[in-house]
């Protein structure tokens, strides 16, 4: 992607190379961090939190890949919706592979009840689609459109990509990020633009 920034999670090296995550964006990133969100005796897991330049005002972008056992996504969605609630004023948008097979289990009830809706569109496997294993959820002020899986993209991985399409604010609406800037005349005394929690 020409002219992107990026935030890498590298959580694992083998043999045939690095294994993690990244976050590419055409937009700038303000900043970018590495969450660890690893349990004991687990295959390490990161999480990428980061705060974007989108057009109109910064939407905070949380990555992840959460673990195959329930008891480790449960830890791992306490430290997520620790990171969410931190910052409960900045748009947010948490997408990833979420690893979750049932339909309704714990990640979808308690993400949902923070972010509202996630969507629910079968990515896995790429070639014939029955699992919702990768979701997005986002807290946008009325700025999500639409959201879908791209079948065209499915030779690239074993998980089909997901979009959501997320315009700008609607009128009259005034974020918080915005708003501070304005009043205070800093963009350092402004909360959305430094991370906070566990790293």
């Amino acid at each position: 992607m020409g002219g992107s920034d990026m935030v890498a999670a590298n959580v694992n090296r083998r043999i045939a190379g690095i294994y993690g995550q990244v976050l590419l964006s055409r937009y700038p990133v303000r900043w970018g961090r590495k969450v660890d969100i690893s349990v004991p005796g687990r295959e390490p897991r990161r999480a990428i939190d980061a705060l974007v330049d989108t057009p109109g005002t910064p939407t905070r972008v949380i990555a992840t890949h959460l673990g195959l056992a329930g008891g480790e996504r449960r830890f791992q969605i306490g430290e997520l919706c620790g990171l969410v609630e931190a910052r409960p004023d900045v748009d947010t948008v948490l997408l990833g592979d979420i690893n979750e097979w049932r339909g309704r289990g714990f990640a979808e009830r308690r993400l949902s009840a923070l972010l509202g809706p996630g969507t629910r569109h079968r990515t896995f496997p790429a070639a014939r689609p029955l699992f919702a294993l990768d979701r997005i959820w986002a807290r946008a002020h009325g700025r999500v459109s639409e959201s879908r899986a791209v079948r065209e993209a499915g030779l690239a991985s074993d998980h089909l990509p997901l979009v959501m399409d997320l315009g700008p604010l609607p009128a009259g609406h005034v974020d918080a990020a915005s708003s501070a800037r304005s009043s205070q005349g800093s963009r350092s005394s402004d909360p959305a633009l430094t991370p906070a929690g566990r790293v």
